[in-house]
């Protein structure tokens, strides 16, 4: 059997950014922290303003997610492949 070694340097995922980042630290919790793991890999959804205006509150300590607000805003935020 041969083994092969890839010697070309890991490739780095995207970056994350600010408001990204500091929902992921707030996010340390069960359905929370699955819900914004989900929102992280699915980054267009996170990357439109409509739906961080609606989604992420800023707090003392940071931001969190607003989950009950964007439920009640979905219908208005325009998610349709052509946005």
């Amino acid at each position: 059997m041969t083994v092969h070694h890839d010697q070309s340097p890991p490739v780095p995922g995207p970056e994350l950014t600010p408001v990204e980042e500091r929902l992921r630290v707030w996010a340390t919790e069960g359905l929370d922290r699955i819900a914004v793991a989900m929102l992280l890999q699915e980054r267009e959804l996170l990357a439109r303003p409509a739906v961080r205006r609606v989604l992420v509150v800023r707090t003392d300590g940071g931001v969190r997610a607003d989950w009950a607000r964007l439920s009640l805003r979905l219908g208005d935020l325009e998610l349709d492949d052509a946005a």
